[in-house]
């Protein structure tokens, strides 16, 4: 009783799930009451270096984009996102997954990183 009970509850939370996604198709030309298709391609823009775990643009400028990477690394484009360059020095610390950049909306120079430790021997901490 309990699978069943299980089962059309599942089935339920799916067929409701599908009607939210289909009902958020975008907007409606109500001039000509057609649906505009849109069909979107997407891409590996990223660099090396792991897995994206934080992304940041710049306030003052939307070419300026950064984002830190689960080994420790910093990547900065300033071409929207179509080449990228590893920040150097950067953090200069091994076992490191950079979690958070903030820009500083005062002053786009500056930059935060929240990091945490993936060895034992590195502190976590916001560089």
């Amino acid at each position: 009783m309990k699978s069943r009970a299980f089962f059309l509850l599942t089935l339920v939370l799916i067929c409701l799930s599908l009607f939210i996604v289909s009902a958020d198709d975008g907007p409606r030309d109500v001039a000509t009451s057609t649906t505009p298709t849109e069909v979107r391609q997407w891409e590996i823009t990223g660099p090396w270096g792991g897995d994206v775990r934080s992304l940041v643009v710049a306030p003052d400028n939307s070419d300026l984009l950064y984002v830190g990477t689960s080994d420790g690394q910093i990547f900065r484009s300033t071409d929207s996102a179509k080449t990228w360059r590893r920040l150097k020095p950067g953090l200069e610390r091994r076992g490191l997954s950079v979690d958070s950049l903030v820009i500083d909306p005062r002053n786009s120079r500056i930059m935060y990183a929240g990091v945490w430790a993936i060895a034992r021997d590195e502190e976590s901490g916001v560089f």
